[in-house]
């Protein structure tokens, strides 16, 4: 399936480079029972065009993947400091990704 922000394969969503994800997606997603979900996270200040830390565990919460890997961090946040947000709230399901980094689903 197709839609505006990026793709869903078998049981992995690749979402970037959005401000929000629609109710009507974060449902299918839910109901999809997600595996792995690469999700935008771009900074922890409020941004016109993509998600914050914030709204982007927000969407974590909702979609309930078994994995999420954090993508497409700006300058203010650092790795280190991103994977230590997302550890403290979900454990080491949830972490920012890298280059060459292999993700298996």
């Amino acid at each position: 399936m197709l839609f505006r922000s990026g793709f869903i394969h078998d049981n992995m969503a690749y979402i970037v480079d959005c401000f929000e994800i629609p109710d009507h997606l974060l449902h299918y997603l839910k109901k999809r029972k997600i595996d792995l979900l690469i999700l935008d996270c771009l900074q922890q200040a409020k941004h016109s065009t993509h998600l914050t830390v914030e709204k982007s565990f927000d969407y974590i919460k909702a979609i309930a993947p078994k994995k999420c890997g954090l993508i497409h961090m700006g300058h203010d946040l650092s790795h280190t400091q991103l994977q230590k947000l997302a550890f403290d709230q979900f454990g080491e399901r949830v972490f920012p990704l890298y280059d060459q980094l292999k993700l298996f689903y």
